[in-house]
């Protein structure tokens, strides 16, 4: 997952509810900034983040008010005992500029690399992502960036089965290893997995003209990230003298890359007028933000804007909704949750809360499945065979149904244990355990027939652990399973973790 946040997004001086251009990220443990202006190190102290973890500094150019807080950021890191490496980048004399500002800051207890961008545009690789850095205009020599981050293929069983993979070596060659078999073959992760999937794009640029290498490299970011000085009629003139943007420069850029463009404003009359005029400019990929300045005026907003579509018909408000709950909570994780749920419900299509952990996740995909789904069709995930942590052909196997939010909870169960289990998906209709058993979906018979003709070819261990509920069906199993070792598991899912852990103490695994 990638974290973005803008610490800053003032223009020319600092506002008093507004700090300079600063966008700050974080992925996997590494942290990435696109320039430092007045007031960065303020914002990344509220947003309660760290400066440590800093892989690299992009500067979009050079002045004041992207580059200011710099020499204060680099005697924080110098304080925070940094030894390793900086790397900042930036347009030509990067080096120059940089080491102007360090006469504040001379004595640094980690060396600063640079790298200078002269070109066009650049490719820089860093640890599990990717910058681009792409040439726009301004008055002065100026960059976008793209931060990119690869996802690889999907694993795909059948792939590897062909390749003749050993199930041992499949945990390994996910993860990106390199693998030398026991006869001698050397096995890399292209020869199970499908090819590479959409990864994370973060599209990045400030203080230009519209030019079409901003669109063509927006081309579908998740997030696009770009200047609009001037909002007001009649600024076009001043935008184009001093090389920035209007809005509606900006939305056409948007339109232009395929990317959805986010709509906010003062009050609801002002977001359907600018959604109106968008709609007008021919920019229908839109989200409109219903966050106000309470709890009480944001949920007129999102029950108003659904309401306009739905009853009304007004199809000016026809379009996706943004609540953002750590505006109306700040800081406050448990009133941010409790805000999920209410808007969960009332027409948040999408909501913001600062972390989401698993005791907070659950229940809501619970409320979610809930909500958006329809009862009378069973929500399913693929009968099959799906290792987990890491698990080959002799880990134990535990098996259950293939209603979704069983798999969903068990499988995190099982994951939170990390302990390598084969888990054995039966096709039980889409119901749960009771239900299905109840309705003889899930039974001695239908288990070990799927065991028979679709699991005891893959795996070599003959332990299987069934669900706690279901506990009558053991002799049966063992009946129509000889050589099988049928093992009952805990009534709740949650006592999995202990369960297993304790097996493993015991080396029954």
């Amino acid at each position: 997952m990638l974290d973005v946040c803008l610490l800053g997004t003032g223009g020319m001086m600092p506002l008093p509810y507004r700090k300079l251009t600063a966008c700050m990220t974080r992925f996997n443990g590494h942290s990435l900034l696109i320039d430092c202006g007045e007031g960065t190190q303020v914002g990344i102290k509220e947003r309660g983040w760290s400066v440590k973890p800093l892989d690299a500094i992009c500067f979009t150019h050079f002045h004041a008010d992207h580059i200011s807080g710099l020499p204060g950021l680099l005697l924080t890191l110098g304080n925070a005992e940094r030894t390793e490496p900086l790397l900042i980048i930036g347009p030509k004399g990067v080096e120059r500029v940089v080491n102007s500002l360090r006469v504040i800051a001379p004595e640094l207890p980690f060396p600063i690399e640079f790298y200078e961008l002269n070109e066009k545009e650049h490719v820089i690789e860093m640890d599990g992502y990717k910058i681009e850095a792409f040439y726009v205009k301004h008055n002065v020599p100026c960059y976008g960036y793209n931060m990119i981050i690869p996802r690889a293929g999907k694993f795909d069983p059948v792939k590897a089965k062909e390749n003749d993979i050993p199930m041992k070596y499949w945990n390994r060659l996910q993860k990106g290893e390199t693998v030398t078999s026991e006869d001698g073959r050397v096995l890399t992760s292209d020869m199970i997995l499908g090819s590479p999937r959409p990864g994370i794009k973060l599209t990045y640029c400030t203080d230009t003209r519209p030019v079409q290498t901003i669109s063509e490299h927006a081309k579908n970011a998740d997030l696009f990230i770009c200047e609009g000085m001037y909002g007001e009629e009649g600024k076009e003139k001043k935008a184009r003298e001093y090389k920035h943007m209007t809005f509606y420069e900006a939305a056409h850029l948007a339109k232009e890359a395929d990317v959805v463009l986010g709509v906010s404003g003062a009050n609801l009359d002002e977001i359907y007028d600018t959604v109106a005029a968008l709609e007008k400019a021919g920019n229908k990929n839109l989200i409109i933000d219903a966050t106000g300045a309470s709890l009480k005026e944001t949920y007129a907003n999102a029950v108003q804007i659904r309401r306009a579509a739905l009853k009304d018909q007004d199809r000016t408000f026809g379009y996706p909704t943004i609540v953002n709950t750590s505006k109306l909570a700040v800081k406050d994780k448990y009133m941010q949750e409790a805000l999920v749920s209410l808007f969960t419900m009332k027409y948040g299509s999408i909501v913001v809360v600062d972390e989401l952990g698993y005791a907070e996740a659950l229940p809501l995909f619970g409320l979610r499945q809930n909500v958006f789904t329809d009862p009378q069709k069973p929500m399913k995930v693929e009968p099959g065979l799906y290792p987990l942590n890491g698990a080959d052909e002799n880990s134990i196997c535990l098996t259950t149904v293939d209603f979704a939010l069983t798999y969903f909870i068990v499988s995190g169960e099982l994951e939170r244990s990390g302990v390598p289990v084969n888990l054995i998906i039966n096709d039980a209709g889409g119901l749960s355990v009771l239900t299905s058993w109840a309705a003889g979906k899930f039974s001695g018979t239908s288990i070990s027939t799927f065991v028979k003709e679709n699991i005891e070819g893959k795996v070599k261990s003959r332990k299987l652990i069934i669900p706690g509920k279901v506990a009558v069906l053991k002799g049966d199993l063992e009946a129509k399973l000889p050589g099988w070792e049928i093992i009952v598991a805990p009534l709740e899912a949650v006592q999995l973790v202990k369960f297993l852990k304790d097996m493993k103490e015991a080396g029954e695994l």
